[in-house]
């Protein structure tokens, strides 16, 4: 008896799958719904008529001086690490030239893979380990000069007066 209950579910689970797979899988349109019309326009036709959106809002006075504006637009690393490292590289530039930190420009941060430990800075007589180094390079700006500090491994920032191509 179990037997054949078991059966019976088995054939009517099958049916209905087979009825299932037979369906549409889309609903069937009934024959009096409206089909909506679409209407093409030409590209001249389509901003007929749309009128031009007015001034919202017009600048009057800026709130902070020029100077600031100018200053905030300077580039300045997102990463807390690189900005110390840009900071420690424009207070030894600053001092070297005897001029005040904020006159020292920040221009370019770059992650780079030295060909040695000289870090791309090699001193002529010097012998240095012959292993790529991970390291980075720091351009500062100073009136029309540019300056590249290099550093990497454990070494900070440091000048390079000679950088290697």
């Amino acid at each position: 008896m179990v037997y054949r209950l078991f059966e019976t579910l088995i054939i009517v689970g099958m049916a209905l799958v087979v009825l299932m797979a037979c369906s549409s899988a889309s609903p069937a349109l009934s024959p009096t719904a409206p089909v909506p019309s679409v209407t093409l326009l030409r590209p001249s036709q389509a901003t007929e008529g749309v009128p031009t959106p007015e001034r919202t809002f017009v600048v009057i006075e800026t709130l902070v001086p020029v100077e600031t504006v100018r200053e905030s637009m300077k580039p300045t690393p997102a990463n807390l690490y690189i900005a110390n490292l840009v900071q420690q590289a424009q207070e030894d530039l600053a001092e070297r030239l005897n001029v005040s930190i904020e006159t020292i420009e920040f221009l370019k941060f770059e992650d780079m893979i030295w060909p040695d430990g000289s870090l791309g800075c090699p001193v002529p007589g010097m012998a240095y380990t012959q292993v790529l180094v991970e390291g980075y390079r720091i351009l500062l700006q100073y009136a029309d000069q540019v300056y590249a500090y290099h550093g990497g491994g454990s070494r900070p920032p440091f000048l390079c007066q000679n950088p290697q191509k």
